[in-house]
């Protein structure tokens, strides 16, 4: 089946000619992908202007593509904040292609990039013959990759340059030259690059960026596979897990929790609907709430609940709760949040009575105080449903009729709700 999916994939690649200027100077991506997307992937990556690092401590970004099961894929982007979306499978594979792209692009826009912390490798262009067959980009790239480069997209400035061209009957030709020279320079006028003759193009990409400093002659090779061509013992070939380091097949990196620091701000708003409970007697409760702060971090909380209780004959409650508090996110994992919060607030308790001779209605005011402790599952970008655990206090209420209890309250509540909210990210 992977072979399979390989190879539409590559058979869909679009032509490198197509590659143009980057309209944006994108943050460096490091990509861990299923093996039979990897290649198409980097390409695609490439041409949407991301420069491309096999090293994650050089990265900007980790963007992960992998099967999470039978039926989905995840796409999950990390830097200072992480970012992931799950894609359905479909039965047309190159739907699948796509949407996996389309979805990687949104998780690169959406995350907050980090500072790299690692070296920064030897900047590589490359520039493919228009001639060439489609599937010659993408090897191209992930042996530029292999050799632990950084991959920049057409018009970037590059210490070196890969220039590859070849039919699909021949074997292709590849020539590294000086990031400042054009492609198609001829070697009698260039000095010959030194290196002994190697198998790979990604062995020749090493010796290449070793070259670099030892000399100020522009770097030129061209190799073709000749009779009398002298060649080294044979290099074991690599195993797939080996061909492009940080490129492995798998799901990639286990997802970390997203750091505090650098956390963006999020401004969030949301209904949610419950049961509150005194004792033995449960309320329902309508909830519409707002916050702002970062995610993960601490934010402001604002919340207005409205109880319309239990009624008995033609005796109503109705109780109003506006409140202000701080709501902290202290983890995430993935797309799930960890919810810690505390309200306090003003009770307004009103009440009216019609029955029979009887007309009576007032309003009581009163403090309240509420902790919740809840989870929050982001479903898509910033948007996201939220189950919350609620336990309060206010007021003890009775209510009496010709001196009968008909109505009591305790001061002591608990229960529970459950909501949607969404979310949009500020200061991007």
């Amino acid at each position: 089946m992977s072979l399979l999916l390989f190879s539409l994939m590559l058979a869909g690649a679009p032509s490198p000619s197509g590659a143009g200027e980057p309209a944006l100077e994108r943050p460096t991506v490091h990509l861990a992908a299923d093996e039979a997307l990897t290649d198409w992937m980097v390409w695609r990556l490439l041409e949407e202007g991301y420069p491309l690092t096999a090293s994650a401590e050089a990265a900007d970004i980790e963007l992960a593509v992998a099967p999470a099961s039978e039926g989905s894929w995840t796409v999950m982007a990390k830097g200072e904040s992480t970012v992931a979306f799950d894609v359905e499978t479909s039965t047309d594979l190159a739907v699948i292609r796509l949407e996996l792209l389309h979805r990687s692009l949104d998780a690169l826009e959406d995350v907050t990039p980090r500072s790299a912390e690692g070296p920064e490798p030897a900047t590589v262009g490359i520039t493919i013959d228009a001639d060439s067959p489609p599937s010659l980009a993408p090897s191209v790239a992930a042996e530029v990759l292999a050799a632990g480069a950084t991959l920049v997209p057409s018009g970037v400035p590059a210490q070196l340059r890969v220039c590859a061209s070849g039919g699909a009957e021949e074997e292709p030709s590849v020539t590294i030259v000086d990031g400042a020279s054009e492609c198609g320079v001829s070697a009698e006028t260039e000095p010959a690059f030194t290196s002994a003759l190697l198998p790979t193009t990604a062995q020749r990409v090493e010796a290449a960026i070793a070259a670099l400093g030892q000399s100020e002659a522009v770097l030129t090779e061209t190799v073709r596979d000749e009779p009398d061509a002298v060649v080294p013992e044979p290099v074991e070939p690599a195993d797939d897990a080996e061909r492009a380091p940080g490129l492995d097949a798998g799901p990639g990196p286990e997802p970390l929790r997203t750091p505090l620091v650098g956390a963006p701000l999020v401004l969030r708003g949301g209904l949610a609907v419950g049961a509150i409970g005194r004792l033995t007697v449960p309320d329902a409760i309508f909830v519409g709430s707002m916050t702002f702060g970062r995610e993960p971090g601490v934010q402001g909380w604002l919340e207005l609940q409205v109880r319309p209780t239990n009624v008995v004959g033609r005796f109503k409650v109705v109780e109003v709760v506006p409140a202000l508090g701080i709501q902290v996110r202290p983890l995430k994992v993935r797309r799930t949040s960890l919810l810690l919060g505390v309200l306090l607030g003003l009770e307004t308790h009103s009440y009216w009575l019609r029955a029979d001779q009887l007309r009576t209605q007032g309003t009581h005011i009163s403090g309240s105080a509420e902790a919740a402790l809840g989870f929050a599952i982001e479903v898509w970008k910033q948007h996201e449903v939220q189950l919350a655990f609620r336990a309060g206090s206010g007021a003890e209420r009775v209510h009496e009729v010709e001196g009968e209890e008909i109505w009591r309250r305790n001061t002591f509540r608990f229960g529970g709700t459950l909501g949607f909210a969404f979310g949009r990210v500020l200061g991007r």
